[in-house]
This record gives C-alpha cells, structure tokens and sequence, in this order.
C-alpha cells in the first residue's frame, strides 16, 4: 500500500533526511526553486547554523558550488528558459508518461558545419563525495546506475515537441529557432562537498537501443500497475 500511496498516487510524502536537505537547499540556490515547487518542500530552503549563528562548513561549500554553477551553464553554452518544468505525453487512453525536469533549455551543438540550438534537459544533483561508490546511486560508478530520468525525460520531450498538442514549453523552445531532427540533449551536473569540492557533467546520449528500451520499460510498468489494481494492491 505505501508503494501505491507514494509511487503511484502521490500522496504520501517522506519527510527529507540531512542529505536530502541539502540537496533541496542546492536546487533552490541553483534553480530559485525546488523539485517540488513552492510547495511543502520549501520549508527546508535553508540549512541549520552552528551555535554562533554562522553556516556551517558543508553550507558554505555548497554555496560556493551554486556560484559555480552559473559560470559551468557559459561554459557548456547553455541557457535556462524554464525550470521545473513539468511534461506530459499521451501515449494511450489510459497511459501518459509525465516527466518534471530540475530546469529545460538551449544548448548550441556544433551540426553540419553550423552551430545549432538544441534543447537540453538538466538534472543537477549533490552529493558528499562524486568518487563514492557506496549505495545505489553513487556517482563514483555511473555506468551501474538506473538512468532512468536520462532516459525518459529526452524522450518525452521529443514526443512533445514532434506532435501537433499545443504544449506552452514546445513554444517556448521554438522560439529559438531550435535546429530539426537533433534529438534532445540531456545533461547532469554533479557537484559535491566534500573538503576539496568537485562537480563532474555528463552528457547522456541517447540512441535508438536507450529509447526501444525505455518503450519497453513502459509496457512492462503499464503491466505491472494493471495486474496490481486488478488484484486491489
């Protein structure tokens, strides 16, 4: 049942551990904004200070992240448009996929001798030490994580963006003249805090093997979901 309150209706909510905190405290000084919004979430935008009243070490190394941040979108040509920026793609009568993503925007590419705008997706994420490779999601062995999200969330938005729905995002993003026929791109930026602060970007390529995949993702939940509301979970 929490599995069906929490995944599927949404409407159960965990409250947020130390690393979460600072996590939603990186999104807020990065974004403006957190995965979720201006809702519930936004109570822990600020981070416990020692006695004195001062932030604390790991505060201040993740802000000077967020700092750097700014400057990594120049580096890498990319602008924002729009965070937390919410899709949907009808895919049947009784399945859409939905996709939330931390910030959606331009990035240039380099295409057929020409530099072209390309929409990009990009999921910033905090973690004490990118070299870990303790836990499910330790940025210290990337290749053996679930890049779900990277996986999904190009997809949807190329769906959006190749069907004729009117979507306010798609005309936000065809106001920049955005180049045809280039998938879209989708970047993680990864900063952490430990003492000697680092960050790590990486672009997840997707390839026509990733997106028969992740189609084949959809009909095996879609089966699962329906077996599970046939048998009242």
């Amino acid at each position: 049942m929490y599995v069906k309150l929490h995944m599927i209706d949404g409407l159960y909510q965990s409250e947020p551990n130390d690393a979460m905190r600072k996590g939603i405290f990186f999104e807020y000084l990065t974004l403006g904004n957190t995965a979720k919004g201006d809702g519930e979430f936004m109570k822990y935008i600020d981070l416990p200070k020692l006695r004195n009243g001062e932030p604390s070490v790991d505060e201040q190394r993740i802000r000077s992240q967020a700092d750097l941040f700014k400057k990594l979108l120049d580096l890498y040509n990319i602008t924002i448009i729009k965070t937390r920026t919410i899709l949907n793609h009808v895919l049947s009568d009784d399945i859409t996929l939905s996709a939330e993503f931390d910030a959606l925007g331009i990035v240039k590419k380099e295409y057929n001798g020409s530099i072209v705008n390309v929409p990009v997706i990009i999921d910033t994420k905090l973690t004490k030490n990118i070299y870990s490779e303790f836990g499910e999601y330790s940025w210290g062995k990337p290749d053996l994580m679930d890049h779900i999200q990277a996986q999904f969330y190009p997809y949807i938005l190329d769906k959006v963006m190749s069907n004729d729905v009117e979507d306010e995002t798609k005309d936000l993003l065809l106001m920049y003249d955005i180049a045809p026929d280039i998938y879209p791109q989708f970047y993680y930026m990864v900063f952490d805090y430990k003492p000697k602060a680092e960050y790590v970007v990486y672009n997840y390529v997707q390839t026509e093997m990733r997106i028969k995949e992740a189609e084949e993702r959809i009909r095996k939940v879609y089966a699962e979901i329906d077996y599970f509301n046939q048998t009242e979970w």
